[in-house]
Parts: C-alpha cells; sequence; structure tokens
C-alpha cells in the first residue's frame, strides 16, 4: 500500500502499478509518489533548501550533500570532507586498515583507489603527505608477535615480519607436551584503534 507523500490518500490499484513499474525498470528512482499534479505542485512548494557542505550550492534540507556531490562523492553516506577528517584524527591507523573501517572489511579496488586519488589530490593542494600522516609508524604500538591479534596476522607478510615456520612448529610442539613456553622476543607493529570522533559510523 502506498500513499500520497503530500495528501497521504492511498493510491488507486492503476497508480501503484504504474508506480511499481516506473521503479523496477529504472525509469523512476525516487521514493516520492503522488496521487495528482496538483499534489506534486503542493507538495514542491513545500520543500526547504539550504546550502550544500561540500560546493556550497543549493541542496534540500534532508540531504547532506547535493546531487552533484553526491554522484561524485567517494562514499554514498560520509562527506568527502568527513572522510579527511577520520584521516586527519586517525594517525598510523594504515591505509588498507583505514579503507577497511569506512568501506567495510575487504574495501575494493575501485574504493581505495578513488581514495588515493583523492588524498594525492588535496594533499597537492595542501601540501600534506596525508598517505605518510596515515601509515606513520611512530603512531603504531609494539606488540610481542606471541600476542599479536588474530586480526592483524596478514600485517606479518605486508610487513615482512612473518613468524618463521620452524619457530611456529617448535612452540607449538612445546605447547602439546605442556612444557614451559618462551615469550617471543619479535615485536610487530599494530595500528592504533579507529577513531570516529564525532562522525557517526555509516551502517
Amino acid at each position: 500500500m502506498l500513499k500520497c507523500s503530500n495528501c497521504e490518500k492511498v493510491l488507486t490499484k492503476s497508480q501503484f502499478d504504474r508506480v511499481i513499474s516506473n521503479w523496477r525498470t529504472g525509469r523512476r528512482a525516487n521514493k516520492t509518489v503522488f496521487c495528482s499534479v496538483p499534489c506534486y505542485h503542493g507538495f514542491t512548494t513545500k520543500l526547504i533548501y539550504d546550502t550544500c557542505p561540500e560546493c556550497e550550492e543549493r541542496k534540500l534540507s534532508t540531504s547532506k550533500r547535493c546531487g552533484g556531490c553526491a554522484r561524485l562523492g567517494m562514499h554514498s553516506i560520509l562527506l568527502d570532507s568527513e572522510i579527511l577528517h577520520l584521516v586527519t584524527i586517525n594517525p598510523g591507523i594504515g591505509f588498507k586498515i583505514f579503507a577497511d573501517n569506512i568501506w567495510g572489511t575487504g574495501s575494493s579496488w575501485n574504493a581505495r583507489n578513488n581514495l588515493r586519488e583523492f588524498l594525492e589530490a588535496i594533499g597537492k593542494f595542501e601540501s600534506v603527505d596525508y598517505f605518510a600522516h596515515l601509515n606513520d609508524p611512530s603512531r603504531m604500538e609494539l606488540v610481542y608477535q606471541d600476542k599479536l591479534p588474530k586480526k592483524y596476522e596478514s600485517l606479518r607478510c605486508t610487513r615482512g615480519q612473518r613468524r618463521s615456520g620452524p619457530s611456529s612448529f617448535h612452540r607449538n610442539r612445546r605447547k602439546r607436551l605442556g612444557l614451559p613456553m618462551r615469550h617471543g622476543t619479535t615485536k610487530i607493529k599494530v595500528p592504533p584503534k579507529f577513531n570516529w570522533g564525532e562522525i557517526k559510523p555509516p551502517k
């Protein structure tokens, strides 16, 4: 059951079928529906506009940004300015881990490439190396390899700090035999916890 977005009158069956057909075929993406032309005009006159925070053009007050910025933006929910703010408050998090937190674990190549191009462009304009900021080793924590969290297992391979096969074999053998465990002396650099600040994480 669909109702008119202006007067909340229930649509007739023919109106309902036409709206559903337009949605399915992609001819209409907007979810607002109207029972008549006067209701459409009455609804549009009630719309409130303000300024887009990205380009300062006009946008609907119910939207975070204008249509143009939404099409060009890197993220469907977060503004580009919000992503840049998250970069500045997450030094040492690492580029890929940052992207995984923004777009979800296993972020796509396109998402990471768009982020890379964005940081290169804005960094060149502001004379700031945002890649060096994200990968700042001084902000990482040193952790013994035996206590490395499972979610950071891949860091050993990417940073050349992989635990050797023989050492893993002897350690597991001592554990099976109930012998005292010797703590590893090699430390791994682990990124800090991701900081969202005052920005609400996208669902």
